[in-house]
């Protein structure tokens, strides 16, 4: 089965591949060991429900308070302009001039 692993170089200084069970991270951990780029290898557990465990390598990735993604987008390596982009799509502005009128005062 193909999956997509980016090693640690260059920026980026770590990486993650999500897996649905532990055999399964068992499985990509001992693969990806056979590759260069790969360094630090770890099974990571979820403890939530809604998220899968990890597998995950190259220094642990920062954890953050909410979500820092300019922080995050950089740890795994992607260029300024692609975080500025992605910013923009998460958090699109609106102009003042489009926002509605408060409600006026109620009457006591």
């Amino acid at each position: 089965m193909p999956f997509l692993a980016v090693p640690v170089g260059g920026a980026r200084r770590g990486g993650y591949y999500p897996v649905p069970c532990i055999c399964f991270g068992l499985a990509v951990r001992d693969l990806l060991r056979e590759h260069a780029g790969f360094p630090d290898l770890r099974l990571h557990w979820s403890q939530d429900p809604e998220t899968s465990d990890v597998v995950e390598w190259g220094e642990t990735p920062p954890r953050l308070w909410g979500n820092d993604d300019t922080t995050l987008g950089r740890f795994y390596g992607y260029s300024e302009t692609a975080i500025a982009a992605f910013m923009r799509r998460r958090h699109p502005t609106t102009p003042s001039s489009a926002m509605p009128e408060p409600c006026p005062p109620t009457a006591p």
